[in-house]
């Protein structure tokens, strides 16, 4: 049934619901574009995570894990235990700001970086939006209502935050002052070259070629003002919270498991040898470190849920879907399933060896969806993800301390909790 809804019957399941926001700059992100709207800013952004472009980013994020290491030294000489969330969260931004946007904010070194502090806020308020708006997406009549009441799922005055931000970085890119190559610069070419095009297009037209030499080639449909800022405030409050409390619960499961992340730890010791930062290619060598991040995503994964509305009648599995009908796919649940996961609540990387994985219906596991609505940041994150540990655990050992509870599988237990070590 899964791979009817995400993949094979893509076309009948493409829209996500509608989030019934009336803020301008979140209805044109990927989580709120619908049909073709989506199609196209989806395309035009996927070539900002390619594999060369991912690896341009490998040292922008050894510099971040170099400062967190830094940051690390300093206060394990004066205290017994540290909020590791702290740490994974200044980190986190800091890379998203260098990678995707270009930007050097330290917020590893400011105590209260306010880019921390909105991205927090901002996903807080999309985790727990107004209590109108759920309501809204229950009686789709009351739509309207809500955009003239001006409701909105996104906090305010970090959507104005991040605009302010944002706008300034394309300005000076606009302007000239940049020739990074990543996403935010991917989005302002698109937008370039389709109003270069569309341009030359019209040249031709006054000079009275209105025939085929004029019309040969459609003028090309970038991306918008809108849209750029819209995403680019999407990569930096989404991006943050998933990628800081994965890598909290990565760091969680190794100091309960010390077998493991001596393991883990060895493996990155061969793999770099005298090397002091990580290259793209030996991410791919760290097989057990993945393993491991695997497990924690199938534990504790960033979304326990996803749905998708049906664009038409279809039959999923001899199961009538209505045009309109919401399909909810219960993420917690099926990581969690003892038929296919045996012990759920244990801490097993083996489960993501090889034979393992092979053995496996692939849609049990979705930390970060499958088809053409999977993630778009994977990889980006991954990449973050094994970086960062590779540095932390080649110089720090990690273990329980007294204020480390040890989680009981809960929903309320997975959102509330904070750990310490």
């Amino acid at each position: 049934m899964l791979k009817s809804v995400l993949v094979k019957d893509f076309a009948a399941f493409h829209n996500r619901p509608d989030l019934m926001t009336s803020s301008e700059a979140f209805s044109q992100t990927l989580v709120s574009l619908r049909d073709e709207s989506w199609k196209h800013v989806r395309v035009q952004m996927s070539p900002a995570f390619s594999t060369a472009k991912l690896r341009q980013m490998t040292s922008d994020m050894n510099a971040c894990a170099a400062l967190l290491i830094n940051n690390l030294m300093t206060e394990v000489d004066h205290k017994t235990g540290i909020s590791v969330i702290k740490f994974t969260g200044a980190f986190t931004m800091d890379v998203i700001a260098r990678t995707v946007f270009g930007l050097q904010i330290n917020s590893q070194v400011e105590a209260n970086s306010p880019f921390v502090l909105h991205a927090k806020r901002a996903f807080q308020s999309l985790k727990t939006p107004n209590p109108a708006i759920a309501l809204g997406i229950i009686f789709p009549f009351l739509k309207s209502l809500f955009y003239w009441l001006n409701l909105t799922s996104v906090d305010k005055s970090s959507e104005e935050f991040f605009s302010k931000v944002i706008e300034e970085a394309m300005r000076m890119r606009e302007e000239g002052h940049s020739d990074r190559v990543d996403f935010l610069q991917q989005m302002l070419k698109c937008k370039k070259d389709a109003e270069m095009q569309e341009a030359a297009t019209a040249a031709l037209r006054e000079e009275g070629k209105t025939g085929q030499e004029a019309t040969k080639k459609q003028p090309k449909k970038g991306l918008t003002h809108m849209q750029i800022l819209a995403n680019s405030i999407l990569f930096f409050v989404a991006a943050y919270d998933t990628t800081t409390t994965t890598l909290m619960f990565i760091l969680y499961n190794l100091a309960l498991n010390p077998d493991c992340q001596d393991r883990v730890a060895e493996e990155v010791d061969s793999v770099m040898g005298e090397n002091d930062e990580v290259t793209y290619d030996m991410l791919g060598k760290m097989t057990y470190l993945d393993k491991c991040i695997q497990e924690s995503l199938r534990m504790y994964p960033p979304a326990i849920s996803m749905s998708r509305e049906a664009y038409r009648d279809v039959i999923v599995n001899g199961i009538v879907v209505h045009k309109k009908t919401m399909v909810f796919i219960p993420i917690f649940a099926l990581h969690h399933n003892p038929d296919v996961w045996p012990e759920p609540d244990k801490f097993d990387p083996e489960r993501f060896s090889t034979e393992a994985k092979a053995a496996r219906n692939p849609f049990t596991y979705l930390p970060f969806g499958v088809g053409p609505h999977g993630c778009i940041g994977m990889r980006l994150a991954q990449q973050e993800m094994k970086i960062m540990m590779a540095a932390v655990l080649r110089r720090f050992r990690f273990v329980p301390c007294p204020q480390t509870p040890v989680c009981i599988f809960s929903c309320n237990t997975i959102i509330s909790s904070k750990y310490f070590w």
